[in-house]
């Protein structure tokens, strides 16, 4: 199994989604999230984000801070988020909380456009 899960929910211009950056697979677990202008190569973590439509444009998230709670893990999996974000062009902040409930888990078709796929696959 990779060790990088993505769950992207659309509807109209309205898009949020995370990632999961795992150990070995993922886990029953809490996966931190931490700012996304800063790299960091730990693991367990996770990277959330948001676009929302404003008045007159799309208005992008990125988180800063909080956590992915995943609470069921294997052919699906399900947990909840909790997150501190900040829209791309400002320095004002947005809170998310969330939950999903059993996504299923395929593996990624074709090149996946990683370009630090562990293990240097």
């Amino acid at each position: 199994m990779d060790t990088l899960l993505e769950v992207i929910g659309l509807r109209g211009d309205t898009a949020a989604g995370f990632s999961l950056i795992v150990q070995d697979s993922v886990r029953v677990q809490v996966y931190p999230v931490s700012g996304s202008k800063d790299f960091t190569p730990f693991r367990p973590q996770a990277g959330v984000g948001l676009r929302i439509l404003g008045q007159a444009n799309l208005l992008g998230f990125q988180a800063m801070s909080g956590q992915v709670k995943v609470t069921r893990s294997g052919a699906t999996v399900s947990g909840t988020l909790d997150v501190r974000l900040r829209p791309v062009s400002s320095a004002d902040t947005l809170g998310m909380t969330g939950s999903f409930d059993e996504i299923p888990v395929v593996a990624a078709q074709g090149f996946c456009g990683r370009a630090n796929r562990p293990g240097g696959g």
